[in-house]
């Protein structure tokens, strides 16, 4: 009968000491927010326009696209910044699909150059 191979005395305190760093980062995480010194920055102070726009199509955001792709629809209320005049869903990026004419909330950001907004963050419209 062979004999099993033993793991080395090494890989056994690496994994250790990995899963060790693991452990001890989730809880500093979760301890840290717990007691507020990690606080989320909302995005309506991040973005610099925030609207509310019922799609003209369905847009599946939430799978990455290698290709910018540009989101249309009615905007139709306008809760900080000025009007976009283009939304685009920069390549390589996802956040949560959205449906035609269902009303949701965009977080958007300008481009350097100004021509254009991206998008940040959805959220639902209720």
């Amino acid at each position: 009968m062979p004999k099993c191979a033993r793991p080395r005395a090494g890989a056994i305190v690496a994994g250790m000491t990995y899963l060790a760093a693991i452990i001890v980062t989730a809880v500093v995480l979760f301890a840290g927010r717990a007691a507020g010194h990690y606080p989320g920055i909302p995005l309506e102070q991040v973005a610099d326009v925030v609207i509310v726009i019922t799609p003209d199509a369905k847009y599946s955001l939430h799978l990455p696209a290698t290709v910018d792709r540009i989101v249309q629809g009615k905007v139709v209320r306008l809760d900080k910044g000025a009007r976009p005049t283009l939304i685009v869903h920069t390549r390589n990026t996802f956040t949560a699909p959205i449906e035609a004419g269902v009303p949701v909330k965009l977080y958007l950001k300008a481009f350097k150059d100004g021509h254009a907004h991206y998008i940040i963050g959805v959220s639902p419209e209720p």
